[in-house]
């Protein structure tokens, strides 16, 4: 259904059978909708399985409480040939469009420089990427 909708969708403007798209957005909003049901009827019945099996996902609060004051989660997402990064720490979160890989490369090596630098001080630290 995905995959036709892809497909009647990436025609020209002029070509695209409006009925059929919506046909299929209806379609997979219904089995969207029928899976949500589904998920929550499992969590219901089996726990247990459904936290292990399909797990929620973790909200920035929650990532913060487990980083310490020492430790840095960074997260590099490409979506449509765009990178995002995300950096998280226990008090700071910060999330920015990266516009190249070398800049990737030169702020990891300078967040990892800042991080190992024994002549600054610990979690006050200001690191600026």
């Amino acid at each position: 259904m995905t995959t036709q909708l892809i497909k009647e969708r990436s025609q020209d403007t002029d070509k695209q059978n409006r009925s059929r798209i919506a046909e299929l957005e209806g379609s997979l909003s219904r089995v969207d909708v029928e899976l949500g049901d589904w998920l929550r009827e499992l969590r219901r019945r089996n726990p247990g399985y459904a936290r292990l099996k399909y797990p929620a996902p973790v909200t920035l609060a929650e990532t913060q409480r487990l980083l310490d004051d020492k430790t840095v989660l960074l997260s590099i997402r490409w979506v449509n040939q765009h990178r995002f990064c995300s950096l998280s720490a226990a008090m700071a979160f910060r999330f920015i469009a990266c516009p190249r890989k070398k800049w990737i490369a030169e702020s990891v090596h300078k967040l990892l420089a800042a991080i190992t630098d024994k002549n600054r001080s610990g979690p006050g630290r200001n690191i600026v990427i």
